[in-house]
């Protein structure tokens, strides 16, 4: 009579012994089927969140490397400019055999042309030493009236390289009229590499 009090449920306690169960059965469903689903969608939003930086990332070094290249091409260009106002050996040996017929070409006799020492230029940033940059000079004098003398400079300045005329006199000469000496000393630079140096 004692085991069948205790096994006689009241309704409140049948009532929880239910509402028990359902809410062990909803937590055990919750746990199989919305658990993962909540750590999918959260594992998908990390995610997104990460792809969102690295694209964001992406965009950030993209443009520094688009700057970078045009800064490399800018230097390129640069670069370009600067090795074009220098003469190579053979460009240099050609111009100054030039100086003569070009004064010819002018109208302009020349007296005298004078070929004086190279010497070396130093300049920062050689440290492997694979080129160097040499000035030559030549000293000239010749005659002529002053628009073929004019003719003759505007000659020099059509070349694309540096040609630097210094101790230019123009005088009178005493002797032919309407004719004037002139006197000049041509410098131009120019750049070998040594690299290629024996090649020639």
């Amino acid at each position: 009579m004692a085991k069948s009090k205790v096994l006689k449920l009241n309704p409140t306690s049948k009532v929880l012994v239910s509402l028990s169960s359902i809410i062990i059965a909803a937590m055990a469903a919750y746990n199989w089927t919305v658990g993962p689903q909540t750590s999918y969608l959260r594992a998908a939003h990390l995610y997104e969140v990460m792809v969102g930086d690295a694209g964001q990332m992406t965009r950030v070094i993209k443009t520094q490397m688009n700057a970078k290249t045009q800064t490399v091409e800018n230097l390129n260009a640069e670069i370009g400019r600067i090795q074009n106002s220098f003469f190579t050996p053979k460009q240099a040996n050609e111009f100054f055999l030039d100086l003569e017929p070009i004064a010819h070409q002018c109208d302009c006799t020349v007296d005298k042309l004078v070929f004086l020492a190279s010497e070396s230029v130093a300049y920062k940033g050689g440290q492997d030493d694979s080129c160097s940059i040499n000035v030559k000079r030549s000293a000239i004098s010749f005659t002529g009236v002053y628009p073929n003398i004019i003719k003759f400079l505007q000659r020099l300045s059509n070349y694309s390289q540096r040609i630097v005329i210094n101790d230019l006199h123009i005088e009178s000469n005493d002797l032919i009229d309407g004719e004037l000496s002139c006197q000049m000393t041509i410098t131009i630079y120019l750049i070998e590499d040594k690299e290629f140096k024996g090649d020639e």
